[in-house]
């Protein structure tokens, strides 16, 4: 890398300029490697229905999730709403 006069003329100012810089590369190089992996547990109840559409059978299901020890994301509450409607006969 190139610095335009900084390394050269004025050496202990560069580094002090420059190191910031490189530990924010540094972080970024290391999150970028490791994936920003995470981790999370979580409980909560699921509910499902079985029901009649003419001839075929649909399903429902819900389900909520509260989301505690999380590691590099937020803790927080989730909920999922499915739907399955066969096709055809």
């Amino acid at each position: 890398m190139h610095y335009e006069g900084l390394d050269a003329a004025h050496p202990i100012e560069s580094r002090a300029l420059l190191q910031p810089v490189r530990s924010v590369v540094g972080k970024i190089r290391q999150r970028v490697l490791e994936g920003f992996k995470s981790k999370v547990a979580s409980v909560g109840p699921e509910v499902g229905y079985v029901f009649k559409i003419g001839k075929q059978t649909g399903y429902f299901n819900l389900r909520g999730y509260w989301e505690f020890w999380a590691q590099n994301r937020l803790e927080d509450y989730a909920l999922f709403a499915t739907v399955n409607l066969p096709f055809g006969q």
